[in-house]
């Protein structure tokens, strides 16, 4: 597991995992924060996790949503959500 610079003041990390005929996985753990537009919004979201909030609005615009996409909260209290981060996003980012 590795840390991967993001944003400003948001934290992501990178896990890389193995199965036993050594195939990869790559999942990407990143720090979901409360949206932006929720001070314009007069009623409330039944949601009350924002990896989860962000999950749910993926999963609505997505036609085929990631396998390993949920969200979880760290041992600190944040919010977080998780994806499966692809070679080709690795790449695209310069990270291979």
């Amino acid at each position: 597991m590795a840390f991967k610079v993001v944003g400003v003041g948001t934290r992501c990390l990178v896990a890389l995992l193995t199965d036993a005929q050594q195939n990869l996985l790559f999942l990407q753990i990143k720090e979901a924060r409360r949206s932006v537009l929720s001070g314009y919004v007069k009623s409330k979201s039944g949601i009350r996790h924002n990896g989860q909030r962000v999950v749910e609005g993926q999963r609505l615009m997505q036609s085929a949503s990631d396998l390993f996409l949920g969200w979880t909260t760290g041992p600190n209290g944040r919010h977080f959500y998780i994806r499966q981060l692809r070679d080709e996003d690795l790449r695209r980012a310069g990270d291979l």
